[in-house]
């Protein structure tokens, strides 16, 4: 080639510059759908965790519960559940007076949350009898 000559670009395959105006957009949808779906107000969540936990799905009310509470972590009426799950299905006192204690920060009036707080205490069992209290003689008989 001789110098000063026009040089001819690559060839470019045009196919693909008509695609782009229209990946463009499926692209930004593509993105957004996570968002969408967790744009759906914490009381519907905590109403999908009630249905399934009264359906039985603990495993699926606990996910509702979790995505809520993930939202907004100040909702007295997610704790308590949480805590009653942990309490009445998964068998885990700790974890279930964990969740009270956080209905309580938000709500301490939160009366369900105070008496199941005290079922989850360790000495008490699910029939509400308890250990003597300080300076309270235990009514058990000695042997």
């Amino acid at each position: 080639m001789r110098p000063g000559a026009l040089i001819s670009p690559l060839p470019i395959d045009t196919s693909i510059l008509r695609s782009i105006p229209i990946s463009i957009p499926i692209l930004i949808f593509a993105i957004t759908i996570p968002t969408l779906a967790e744009d759906r107000p914490v009381a519907d969540l905590l109403e999908e965790a009630n249905r399934s936990l009264a359906e039985g799905s603990v495993a699926d009310a606990l996910e509702s519960l979790n995505r809520s509470l993930d939202l907004d972590p100040n909702q007295s009426e997610a704790w308590l559940l949480w805590g009653e799950i942990a309490l009445r299905n998964l068998s885990d006192r700790e974890m279930a007076a964990e969740s009270f204690d956080g209905a309580l920060k938000i709500d301490p009036d939160n009366v369900p949350a105070w008496n199941n707080k005290g079922l989850a205490h360790p000495g008490v069992d699910r029939r509400g009898s308890r250990p003597p209290m300080i300076g309270e003689e235990s009514k058990e008989v000695p042997s």
